[in-house]
């Protein structure tokens, strides 16, 4: 996991450019076992010099028969600089970061797999003159090196950003707040089986930007009692979170250990934490976040921690 969030580092070290934002559902075909079903993709782009891009992703393929498979990927691909009566056409490849809960022979029933995939997409993209929206159409093709191999038709729509500011600028921006920002979190936990057992769940984190795009992050998270687990611990994380539109709102993804405590399953267990954050500016030093983390855990107790907090800038 660590290496996908390197990749990703090493592809987004540019300055200023054209950035999207999509949104997009459609159909998904699996083979191995064969099924079909929804499907939903978020992804960002960026771009680079000439008809290059980047950027990272997330996939969630839906319930395929004995399996719920989602994962992060990041991809670089080629499109037309210059759009064709409002019409971009893309490719993209990349790797993909999977988590399948898949059906086991085991007393559970269940299993928590994880994997290395590659993720495949052409796209044709449309934006009205004058307009921020986009609308897109998306083939998609998921080889992972577990079955199933997958096979997406996505139709989505998309926002183009203004980023900031450079991602290597030394000073992160201050007109809007400072550097340091401490949030208190609500929400839920969601165990990765096929009963997804769930309970609530709060957190306390302290964040730090040491420069526009490049932030850390110390969190205590209580995942509250969700039947297959009671666990909390700390979370330290590094995170890649540009700002957009004047410091209106950030997104970004971080990764890291997570130490923690389950009272349903003692002894030492390693768990690491993807997560996905988005902020939105209220006052001068106040902000609405949310964040997803991921836990991802070596004994079969991945879960979803979904929270929603209030942060304070200083």
């Amino acid at each position: 996991m660590r290496s996908l969030v390197a990749a990703l580092a090493a592809l987004l070290p540019f300055g200023v450019a054209a950035q999207d934002l999509t949104l997009a559902g459609g159909h998904i075909q699996g083979n191995d076992p064969e099924g079909d079903g929804a499907a939903w993709w978020t992804g960002y782009t960026h771009d680079l010099p000439g008809p290059l891009f980047a950027g990272v992703g997330y996939l969630n393929e839906g319930h395929l028969p004995g399996h719920h498979r989602d994962g992060t990927a990041a991809f670089i691909g080629l499109r037309n600089d210059i759009p064709w009566h409002g019409l971009v056409f893309a490719l993209a490849a990349g790797p993909y970061r999977y988590f399948d809960t898949r059906k086991a022979q085991d007393p559970e029933g269940f299993r928590d797999a994880h994997g290395w995939g590659a993720l495949y997409s052409a796209s044709a993209s449309w934006t009205p003159k004058g307009s921020r929206w986009f609308y897109e159409v998306r083939l998609a093709r998921v080889e992972a090196d577990h079955h199933p191999d997958t096979s997406l038709l996505l139709v989505g729509v998309g926002a183009k950003l203004d980023q900031d500011s450079t991602f290597g600028r030394a000073d992160p921006p201050r007109a809007k707040g400072g550097r340091d920002e401490l949030v208190g979190y609500l929400g839920a936990t969601i165990v990765n089986d096929f009963e997804s057992p769930h309970s609530f769940s709060n957190s306390v984190e302290y964040r730090h930007a040491f420069t526009p795009a490049v932030r850390a992050s110390l969190a205590w998270i209580n995942e509250g009692d969700a039947r297959l687990i009671r666990r909390n611990g700390v979370a330290l994380q590094g995170w890649l979170e540009p700002t957009f539109n004047n410091g209106q709102f950030s997104m970004g993804l971080g990764f890291g250990p997570y130490i923690s405590v389950d009272d349903y399953h003692p002894g030492r267990h390693s768990i690491g934490l993807l997560s996905w954050t988005l902020s939105h500016r209220l006052t001068r030093s106040w902000n609405a976040r949310f964040t997803w983390h991921r836990s991802v855990s070596d004994d079969d107790r991945d879960s979803d921690i979904i929270l929603l907090g209030v942060g304070y800038q200083f």
